[in-house]
């Protein structure tokens, strides 16, 4: 420790079991929104070959906004996924101004930034299931995958940024 006058400076670990829980809170906050979605949609007998709790978050989705499923859910999930990679990205320049530079790569900050630009990814696949589930009319079918044209705009700009 040294002191400074009447400021002190304590040394302090570069990472410390707490700071986890920046990452383990929003993902423990996203499947619960998602276990919801799942518990009060109603369950549609017309998507058959659809896993039934793919169905019934879509029906959520659908009664929630005023948007389409594969588009609600992809805002959301996209939305939820940019915030992590700011909170991160945030989260780092301070990390870098206090620290310096890192000596691993997989800290608290970067595993955030790491989510969330993954995560963006994980959107657009969202979205595709939910076309899907909808046999939504979109920029492209795939067999049995309706894509959107912004889902897979998403999904490759993830591909692009794990790169």
């Amino acid at each position: 420790m040294v002191a400074l006058g009447t400021v002190r400076i304590l040394p302090v670990a570069h990472s410390t079991g707490l700071q986890w829980l920046w990452i383990i809170i929003p993902l423990a906050g996203l499947v619960a929104v998602i276990s919801w979605l799942i518990r009060s949609g109603e369950p549609d007998g017309e998507h058959t070959g659809i896993p039934g709790w793919f169905a019934r978050a879509a029906s959520s989705l659908r009664r929630l906004s005023s948007l389409p499923p594969w588009a609600s859910g992809g805002i959301a999930t996209g939305a939820w996924t940019l915030g992590v990679a700011v909170i991160g990205f945030i989260w780092d320049v301070s990390w870098h101004i206090d620290f310096g530079r890192d000596r691993q790569l997989f800290t608290p900050p970067h595993v955030l930034i790491l989510t969330g630009l993954l995560g963006i990814g994980v959107a657009g696949i969202f979205a595709i299931g939910l076309a899907s589930v909808e046999r939504t009319n979109v920029w492209r079918r795939f067999g049995p995958l309706h894509v959107p044209v912004s889902a897979a705009v998403l999904v490759i700009l993830s591909g692009g940024a794990a790169l």
